[in-house]
């Protein structure tokens, strides 16, 4: 008898946030745990950028924010740099804990801290190269003009999944190729993420709540963001999921997943092929 691969199946943007919404709240403490390290990390630079380009009080404007259109330039120019090399250093891990998360939950198991960890640094070197080429692509587009970044977004939104639960020799077509009729989804996924991204730039740049940014606001406020920027990349991998794996569910399939995702956690790659139709 001639097998059928099952057919793709198309997710809509409420589901995707739902199930990884889901994935938050069932694995809260893994996620508040990895938003947490980067918050600490990037609110306590950020801190230390805004307060050493500003200097004394005597810089901020009366109203909360830069009186200087130079110094909002160098701050501005000092947190997108901070902001890229953190992306290229730090997200393949964030990215590689959301795959982790998100598929442990959709397979009816727990992520725990130790395995997210463990699953991350497993994958971080052949993430680290092909990671940096998406979301630099990404993170500049959106910089310069805003219009390539989100199309460099839609196409790319695969690459992380791909690149740990893959052999894929080339990472960046082939999320390209996943991503085709899934790329509104994609963009309406990242409404909530560009939202806080600008919020939280524009407290660090203009002062919005000035008085109150000590180191503690700082890593508090980016915590925020980066749980933001990780439930985010929990939606990516649920259309990633129902794009490779179809609907199509065997008797027992639930043992069959959580055998697969212990595979993928000794061996870096799905037992079984996904498909690409």
């Amino acid at each position: 008898m001639r097998y059928t691969a099952p057919m793709a199946r198309k997710t809509s943007t409420l589901s995707a946030m739902r199930r990884a919404t889901g994935a938050l709240v069932s694995n809260w403490f893994t996620a508040l745990a990895m938003a947490g390290i980067m918050g600490i990390i990037v609110g306590v630079a950020h801190k230390q950028i805004v307060h050493n380009i500003l200097g004394s009080e005597s810089l901020i404007g009366a109203g909360g924010g830069i009186s200087s259109q130079k110094d909002a330039l160098v701050l501005m120019g000092a947190l997108l740099g901070w902001g890229l090399l953190v992306e290229v250093v730090l997200g393949p891990a964030l990215a590689a804990s959301a795959v982790y998360v998100g598929r442990t939950h959709t397979h009816g198991a727990r992520a725990s801290l130790y395995k997210s960890i463990n699953f991350t640094v497993n994958r971080y070197k052949r993430m680290f190269k092909w990671h940096a080429a998406a979301w630099l692509s990404i993170q500049i587009g959106l910089i310069a003009v805003i219009v390539p970044g989100l199309m460099f977004l839609q196409i790319y939104a695969f690459v992380d999944p791909i690149l740990c639960l893959e052999k894929e020799q080339w990472p960046l077509a082939r999320s390209k190729k996943l991503s085709r009729g899934r790329r509104k989804t994609i963009l309406l996924l990242c409404i909530p993420w560009i939202l806080v991204a600008n919020l939280v730039q524009g407290m660090e740049l203009f002062g919005f709540i000035y008085k109150l940014q000590t180191t503690t606001d700082f890593i508090m406020v980016n915590t925020l963001f980066y749980l933001v920027v990780f439930w985010t990349l929990m939606c990516f991998y649920m259309v990633y999921e129902d794009r490779t794996e179809g609907t199509a569910k065997k008797k027992g399939s639930a043992k069959g997943s959580l055998r697969e995702l212990r595979a993928i956690m000794k061996k870096g790659s799905p037992t079984t092929a996904p498909s690409t139709s």
